[in-house]
């Protein structure tokens, strides 16, 4: 990085760095948990945070899966509010494994296809100002399928392969709403200038 650009950069943070100084738990469940943060700015104001704790704070993993065909993979499942989606299959990093061991686990479990490498192609915080957990985007190539699903007690997952065209078809006509699903479906073609142009039309 070009030094004065790194030295701008490191003043602006560090001139408005917070410094915490407690929390307490508001509210805890399975799943969700919700932590009340005090903070105090740079001009000695105490500011409260909210911050949401999903799954003990695991990082996650979107997997683009190609497969050896050069089909990607998709899969449907029931969100909130009834909502069924179509998105590339996903999941928790487990504290004892590395965002390829996940990415590969999660691929596996969800659709029963492998696949010969992993690449991480990009890494995002969904929603910075109340939840800190990183999602990685990953690329998952070479896949073939060598089992049916294991899946968990409460997930029902259907999967399909799809072409590319079909793939951009679904961004393009809304099918596909995650920002995480449309930020990996751009990450394939962050070297196509032309074809992110047409598909934000």
């Amino acid at each position: 990085m070009n030094p004065i650009l790194k030295d701008k950069i490191n003043r602006m943070m560090s001139q408005t760095k917070a410094t915490y100084l407690d929390s307490k738990t508001l509210y805890k469940g399975k799943f969700i948990e919700l932590i009340e943060e005090d903070y105090i700015l740079p001009n000695q104001v105490i500011m409260k945070r909210e911050r949401i704790v999903k799954n003990h704070q695991k990082d996650a993993v979107i997997i683009v899966a190609r497969t050896k065909d050069n089909h990607y993979i998709l899969v449907s499942q029931n969100r909130i509010n009834q909502m069924t989606t179509l998105e590339f299959p996903s999941g928790y990093v487990e504290p004892f494994e590395s965002v390829a061991e996940a990415s590969k686990r999660e691929l596996l479990e969800e659709t029963g296809y492998t696949c010969e490498e992993i690449d991480i192609l990009d890494s995002y915080y969904t929603q910075l100002g109340i939840d800190s957990s990183l999602v990685y985007i990953t690329l998952a190539t070479s896949c073939e399928k060598i089992r049916s699903q294991n899946l968990g007690k409460y997930e029902y997952i259907l999967y399909d392969t799809f072409s590319y065209d079909e793939l951009r078809e679904l961004i393009q006509r809304q099918y596909i709403l995650g920002v995480g699903n449309k930020l990996a479906f751009y990450e394939l073609n962050y070297e196509n200038p032309d074809m992110i142009r047409t598909l934000r039309r």
